[in-house]
């Protein structure tokens, strides 16, 4: 949340440096899926796609949630010793059956903006099925 004011305040060194600690997270809380179907990619600026394939979306669900906890209660180290607390807000699309990327992307993006418009530090469910 706020990426921007980290580059503009700290610089653009310290923003990938945060990037990459955002990223580390991410890799040890999500990537945990047993089956090895997940993939975890930056997909813009500061923003990180996570997809999995599964039967139990739910399950994925609570992993994202689980990120963006130990997100808040890991904050970033600066090198004057200081501490930049981080938090990150999230979209979420459960569907049975699977979509077209256009599709799929389009639901996350809006379920990522109502994250941001309910407050930020929260992830959003946009469920395909009770559409």
């Amino acid at each position: 949340d706020n990426f921007k004011r980290v580059n503009d305040h700290y610089g653009h060194l310290t923003g990938d440096a945060v990037l990459c600690h955002v990223t580390d997270i991410a890799q040890s809380v999500l990537m945990k899926d047993v089956d090895g179907t997940a993939i975890l990619a930056r997909y813009g600026g500061e923003e990180f796609v996570y997809a999995a394939r599964t039967n139990n979306p739910k399950e994925y669900v609570a992993l994202c949630r689980t990120f963006l906890s130990t997100l808040a209660r890991l904050p970033y180290a600066l090198p004057e010793r200081s501490r930049l607390s981080l938090t990150a807000s999230a979209g979420a699309c459960i569907s049975s059956t699977p979509l077209p990327p256009h599709s799929l992307m389009k639901a996350v993006d809006e379920a990522l903006y109502r994250a941001k418009a309910q407050g930020k530090n929260r992830l959003v469910e946009y469920d395909w099925d009770i559409l």
